[in-house]
C-alpha cells in the first residue's frame, strides 16, 4: 500500500475545520475529486455516500474518511497554531490497486486540502 503526507494552513479555528471534515453533507464544496473534469458531478455520484466518516475525535482534531469505491483512506489531523487558525494535515493510504494514479490522488488531495483551507477560512466564526 502506498501513502503520502500533505499539509496546508487555514485562519479558521480548528472547531470550524473540523464541522467541515466531519459532515459528509459539506464534502462537495471541498472535495477536489467531485470536480475534475471526467469524474462524475455530484449529482450523479451513486446513492451511498463516496466519502464517509469512519471515525472522528474532536478533542485530537482527527477525522478519519474513507472513500467507498477506492478503499483509499484519509486521516485528517487539525493542530491549532499559536498565531490562530490551523494546520490541517492529511495522511492518504493508496491501495495497491490504484498506485499507477498515485500522483494524480496527491494531485487531486492537495487541490481538496487547499479548497478545505479556503472554505474553513471563509466560513470562520468571527473570533
Amino acid at each position: 500500500m502506498a501513502s503520502f503526507d500533505d499539509a496546508a494552513d487555514t485562519a479558521a479555528p480548528p472547531e470550524d475545520v473540523f464541522k467541515l471534515l466531519y459532515n459528509p453533507e459539506q464534502f462537495s464544496r471541498w472535495w477536489g475529486c467531485m470536480q475534475i473534469e471526467g469524474n462524475p458531478a455530484p449529482s450523479k455520484h451513486p446513492d451511498f455516500g463516496l466519502p464517509r466518516v469512519v471515525s472522528s475525535s474532536q478533542g485530537d482534531g482527527r477525522v478519519t474518511i474513507t472513500c467507498s469505491l477506492a478503499e483509499i483512506v484519509f486521516d485528517w489531523r487539525l493542530e491549532e497554531r499559536s498565531q490562530g487558525g490551523t494546520t490541517i494535515g492529511v495522511h492518504v493510504d493508496v491501495p495497491d490497486a490504484y498506485r499507477l494514479d498515485l500522483e494524480g490522488q496527491k494531485a487531486v488531495i492537495g487541490m481538496s486540502l487547499r479548497q478545505l483551507a479556503d472554505v474553513a477560512a471563509r466560513d470562520a466564526t468571527p473570533a
